[in-house]
């Protein structure tokens, strides 16, 4: 828990010296809601039934502001919030643990992201002298199934341990999106 607090507080506070984005109240505060969340899970059930992850995909909007978003794929990973979705992953079998039928490792994800942001608090017209499309910036709201890697049975305890750490990562699956004052989309996979 101390380290994934350390590692979003880290990213909180180079925020807070970005002329950009600055520091979000906001954030810390969900950070700290995520840490609870997986200890009062460990307190409670000795097992986490409800999982926080996150994907990522590159989007177009980087090319546009490289300095600001990222000018390779480590660096949109860090600072390109249009590609970043966060999940809840909740896992039914584990509240229902006589239903047989469901596969343990099926879940079911609630994501949020959004799209459309070129700046911090709003969207500039010009960079560096050149004029940039205006895009509008929403909010993407996200059903989807998911897969609980750390409930797939293996004999193998390395990839066991492989697949309990990338669980934080919600996998390419189908999901349906929506979106305010936008028609609903389907993905078949979406990441």
């Amino acid at each position: 828990c101390g380290i994934a607090y350390l590692y979003q507080t880290t990213v909180e506070v180079f925020d807070g010296f970005s002329e950009e984005w600055g520091f979000s109240t906001g954030d810390v505060l969900c950070n700290t809601a995520g840490i609870g969340l997986f200890t009062a899970q460990q307190l409670t059930w000795g097992e986490q039934r409800i999982v926080l992850k996150y994907s990522f995909h590159q989007s177009k909007y980087s090319k546009y502001r490289p300095n600001l978003l990222g000018s390779n794929l480590p660096e949109n990973i860090l600072k390109d919030y249009n590609g970043l979705s966060y999940w809840i992953s909740i896992n039914p079998r584990s509240f229902f643990k006589n239903t047989k039928w469901l596969p343990n490792w099926l879940s079911i994800g609630a994501g949020f992201g959004a799209e459309g942001m070129t700046g911090g608090k709003e969207n500039p017209t010009e960079v560096d002298g050149k004029i940039i499309p205006e895009f509008e910036r929403y909010r993407q709201y996200y059903i989807s199934l998911d897969i609980d890697l750390a409930r797939v049975k293996t004999k193998s305890v390395l990839l066991g341990s492989i697949f309990k750490f990338i669980n934080i990562v919600h996998l390419p699956s189908p999901a349906i999106e929506f979106s305010k004052g936008r028609k609903s989309r389907y993905h078949a996979f979406y990441f």
